[in-house]
């Protein structure tokens, strides 16, 4: 499904693409100003260097600062679902992936192939051009020895079961765009190409997959739209200067089978499922929201195990929770 950032004055949503983990800007800066300095502090960051020492008044630092900390509690947040024991019960039950909508291209590909064949960039070793691409079979069996080159150990012994359970499969089930980039191979890891970073902007596309059940999917999803909600919508959500708000939209995305794209798969989340969610603070119900991409319907291969809850949304649906 599909997680879009906006803010909205309880009519209309702005123009403008916000930053998912700093929609609410900087005080005293425009958005393009904002961007320019909020991006070249990324960059320092990024090449290890720290941000230039400065006095509580450089609200540009400040936002630097704390996109950082929400990303990494929004990944926290994807670590305490695997591990919870009646969530992803240690990646065996299912597993979570998040990735930037500006990378993807739809519609999307649910498949299972020999895992020989399936060739990607695996986040947990990084993106180092073409040493970074590999084979999941190849990739997997290193991780099964609780050991991959370039990652710290603790995310070496998180992948050990994992890969001994992906290897175990007869074919390797993974997420792939129009494009033929992959996204994620379940349950090991999530492409590099599509991770989510510091300066996501606009919308995050949230997909689950479990060889359990798709039940296991939708509640570990659900756990990550309502934690992703409670650290996006946080007291700093309102912007007192303008009488703006920033909103996190949930946009419902579908599931059809392969040959024959009017066989609905999955939907999620469903009516019930958004209305579960919390309501806005200022008791608003939903906000319009025009979609971008063209309408087009995902594909889910029927030669895979388990379920996705990846999928295309539809164009002018209704953004709301």
């Amino acid at each position: 499904m599909v997680l879009h950032v906006v803010i909205d004055d309880g009519k209309e949503v702005r123009a403008d693409n916000p930053f998912v983990f700093c929609a609410e800007g900087a005080d005293g800066l425009s958005p393009s100003s904002f961007a320019e300095r909020f991006e070249a502090n990324l960059g320092l960051l990024e090449q290890g260097l720290t941000l230039p020492a400065t006095d509580d008044d450089d609200a540009a630092v400040q936002a630097t600062r704390k996109a950082v900390s929400r990303l990494q509690a929004f990944i926290a947040a994807q670590t305490r679902i695997h591990a919870s024991g009646d969530l992803g019960n240690k990646r065996r039950a299912g597993t979570l992936g998040s990735h930037n909508m500006e990378s993807v291209h739809w519609p999307l590909h649910f498949k299972a192939l020999p895992h020989e064949s399936v060739k990607f960039s695996p986040l947990a070793i990084g993106w180092m051009q073409s040493k970074g691409v590999v084979n999941a079979a190849a990739f997997a069996q290193e991780a099964a020895t609780g050991h991959i080159a370039g990652a710290s150990k603790e995310v070496s012994l998180a992948l050990q079961r994992p890969a001994k359970d992906l290897l175990a499969m007869p074919l390797c089930p993974h997420l792939v765009d129009d494009h033929g980039l992959v996204l994620s191979v379940h349950p090991l890891s999530n492409g590099w190409q599509t991770r989510t970073t510091e300066d996501a902007r606009g919308s995050l596309l949230l997909e689950c997959s479990s060889a359990q059940s798709e039940a296991v999917c939708r509640r570990m999803l659900m756990a990550l739209i309502k934690d992703a909600i409670g650290l996006i919508e946080g007291p700093h959500s309102e912007l007192p200067d303008q009488g703006f708000k920033v909103r996190v939209l949930a946009e419902p995305v579908e599931v059809v089978c392969e040959w024959d794209h009017g066989q609905r798969r999955a939907l999620f989340p469903s009516h019930e499922e958004i209305l579960s969610l919390p309501a806005f603070s200022d008791g608003c119900k939903s906000v319009k929201i025009s979609s971008s991409r063209p309408r087009s319907d995902s594909t889910s291969s029927s030669s895979s195990s388990g379920s996705s809850s990846s999928g295309s949304s539809s164009a002018d649906s209704d953004g709301y929770k």
